[in-house]
């Protein structure tokens, strides 16, 4: 675990935190808003936000050290795709549950799927382009 693992979980850590708020702030806004009963009210879950500010760093440190210590060739496509898999492995059964237990139309649940599918693809990206080993020096 160098330099380019700790850059890397950095960034994916300061991408997902920031990519989620604008996903769930501007984006599904207006559904959070039209379905309060289905959620717990926004002052509650503020006392909260620590915690899902933790478990984002947990989910961004294990997604950098699978793909640092699974993926062997490191750049843009193979970390958008790790991405991408890693978001389907994580959104799509998540979605299920959240389905069943929310008030959420399956509308609402391609939202989420999608959405997982674009951060996955910009935050991979963005790991395999920080990590790409350095080309040898032409001798």
């Amino acid at each position: 675990m160098g330099k380019k693992f700790w850059l890397g979980f950095i960034v994916s850590c300061v991408l997902l935190v920031i990519l989620q708020y604008v996903y769930h702030a501007f984006i599904l806004s207006g559904f959070y808003l039209t379905h309060t009963p289905g959620f717990r009210p926004e002052e509650y879950c503020n006392r909260f936000m620590f915690w899902i500010y933790v478990a984002m760093a947990l989910h961004a440190f294990i997604w950098t050290y699978l793909y640092n210590r699974y993926v062997p060739v490191k750049n843009l496509r193979s970390g958008a795709e790790f991405g991408v898999i890693l978001m389907i492995f994580f959104y799509v059964p998540t979605g299920f549950y959240n389905y069943s237990l929310y008030i959420m139309s399956g509308y609402v649940y391609l939202w989420c799927l999608v959405g997982g599918l674009v951060m996955g693809a910009v935050i991979g990206g963005v790991m395999g382009t920080l990590m790409k080993a350095k080309a040898a020096a032409a001798a």
